[in-house]
């Protein structure tokens, strides 16, 4: 059952956790190739459970792409790639806390269609 003054089942974080070179996460190579020839792309929001150590535990599709195969990369991504400055409590003390973020998938042709 969740704390109070938490939906989360987590207590409340006084800051939360901050990505670290989230540009670094994901590149071009890492778009699926089934979902690269056929055009598949839309946006994957997630939300991530990271640790009091900065490295994610767990992560939800929280608002998915359409494609099964976006979706799954997108979490396993974040789980190899990210890591984060860790939430921390009113005592200042690292803590485990949630992150947001979306993935946009662009559904391009092939990897010369991207910038």
């Amino acid at each position: 059952m969740p704390r109070r003054g938490s939906s989360t089942g987590f207590p409340a974080a006084q800051t939360p956790p901050k990505a670290i070179d989230s540009q670094k996460w994901a590149s071009f190579k890492d778009y699926p190739s089934a979902a690269l020839r056929r055009k598949a792309g839309g946006e994957t929001d997630i939300r991530v459970t990271v640790s009091p150590d900065g490295k994610p535990t767990d992560c939800f599709i929280v608002d998915s792409s359409h494609f099964e195969d976006l979706d799954r990369q997108a979490c396993a991504l974040i789980m190899r790639n990210a890591r984060f400055v860790p939430a921390t409590g009113k005592d200042g003390k690292p803590r485990v806390g949630l992150y947001s973020a979306a993935f946009i998938w662009w559904g391009a042709k092939s990897f010369s269609d991207f910038p």
